[in-house]
C-alpha cells in the first residue's frame, strides 16, 4: 500500500479532515492532499509528525515502501538481514534521508560555531 493511501485510511479512521492534519503539520491543505494522492511524498520529519497525529507506527509505513528495519541489530542491513529493495520509493527515501543528514550536519556546525 502506498504512503498516500495509508495516510488517507488513517486520517479517515481518526475522523480528521485534511485541513486539520495540514494545520498540525503547518502546511497547506493542498500540500497534504498531494501526499494522500501520492503526487508528492512527505519528508521524514513530516512522516514522523503524521505518525504522531494519526497514531501509526512509522516503521510499518517504511516497511510498506520496501524498507525493512532490522530491530535486532538496530540498524539498516543489506540482503540477509534488512534493506533489500530496489524500487523508486526506497531510492526517494534514501535521498530524503541523505538530505536530512546533511541538514543536521549543517545545524551541528552552526551550533558549534555559536558555542565558540
Amino acid at each position: 500500500m502506498k504512503i498516500g493511501h495509508r495516510l488517507k485510511f488513517k486520517r479517515d479512521s481518526k475522523k480528521m479532515t485534511q485541513q486539520e492534519v495540514a494545520d498540525f503539520l503547518n502546511i497547506s491543505q493542498r500540500t497534504y492532499s498531494n501526499f494522500e494522492s501520492n503526487s508528492s511524498e512527505p519528508s521524514l520529519t513530516q512522516l514522523s509528525k503524521l505518525a504522531e497525529v494519526l497514531e501509526f507506527n512509522l516503521l510499518d509505513i517504511l516497511q510498506d515502501q520496501g524498507l525493512i528495519f532490522n530491530q535486532t541489530y538496530n540498524e539498516f542491513k543489506d540482503n540477509s538481514n534488512g534493506i533489500v529493495v530496489n524500487n523508486n520509493s526506497s531510492e526517494k527515501l534514501i535521498v530524503q534521508l541523505e538530505k536530512r543528514i546533511k541538514n543536521l550536519e549543517e545545524i551541528n556546525s552552526l551550533l558549534k560555531e555559536k558555542i565558540k
